[in-house]
């Protein structure tokens, strides 16, 4: 039974690669645990992102954290099952689009070209970055704690903003 051989997952080949790997996962964790404890005030983290940018020199809009269009964005790249490998075009059009799949090769064509405008968006805005070599995004420091903190705040009622302030 010659041709294709599984790789041994018990090889000393790549124990480096899989270290470097680990590393690169608990420092995201980390980060993303340390969002939790972030005392810079919400109008300063959010500023940048309700204003215009531009990115490859080309006008991007602002974000808007009110908008359901944009809070579902946020949420869909603030999921915990995109914290350690991060996420594809596809990946965000399952989340997003998750109420009306594709019927169509067409819709599905559609679907994608708006999924990589909205990741122009998030990457011009520096909410994610490009993992080298993949087709994979995640999202930066700076990304998650404007993100969570956005998020949150959207889930506070007045009260406890009230009591913040």
């Amino acid at each position: 039974m010659g041709g294709y051989r599984v790789p041994s997952l018990n090889g000393r080949s790549d124990l480096h690669r899989r270290a470097e790997l680990g590393q690169k996962i608990n420092e995201r964790y980390a980060a993303a645990l340390a969002t939790v404890e972030n005392k810079t005030p919400l109008g300063e983290l959010a500023k940048d992102l309700g204003q215009r940018t531009t990115w490859k020199g080309r006008s991007v809009r602002a974000l808007n954290p009110l908008a359901p269009a944009d809070v579902k964005l946020l949420e869909a790249i603030n999921r915990g099952q995109f914290l350690l490998n991060g996420f594809r075009n596809r990946d965000l059009r399952e989340v997003l689009f998750a109420d009306a799949p594709p019927a169509t090769p067409e819709e599905t064509k559609r679907q994608s070209a708006k999924v990589t405008r909205l990741i122009g968006l998030l990457r011009a805005h520096g909410v994610i970055s490009k993992v080298s070599k993949t087709h994979r995004y995640q999202v930066t420091v700076v990304g998650r704690n404007k993100v969570t903190a956005l998020l949150a705040a959207r889930q506070a009622d007045t009260e406890q903003l009230l009591k913040a302030a």
